[in-house]
């Protein structure tokens, strides 16, 4: 597989995230928001450091990948 570390476990972290911006908080709150996903976090939890929560867990993800595909030699811009 490209991912060692279960692909289906990313494409479900980012599913969850989609589901929870439409479902999180209204449509007008979430179109007004600087980052959605860590804004309707907030929202949805009653504070900021959910916002938090959701960015350095989505970062963290994004730095697992980032380090894969730099030791298997391959760019981002490959999968774009």
């Amino acid at each position: 597989t490209f991912f060692p570390i279960s692909e289906n476990s990313f494409a479900v972290w980012y599913i969850m995230m989609m589901v929870g911006i439409t479902f999180g908080a209204p449509s007008e709150f979430t179109l007004a928001a600087d980052i959605p996903v860590a804004d309707v976090a907030a929202y949805a939890f009653g504070s900021p450091i959910f916002g938090s929560l959701v960015i350095n867990v989505d970062e963290s993800v994004r730095d697992r990948v980032t380090a894969y595909l730099d030791k298997e030699g391959v760019s981002w811009e490959v999968l774009n």
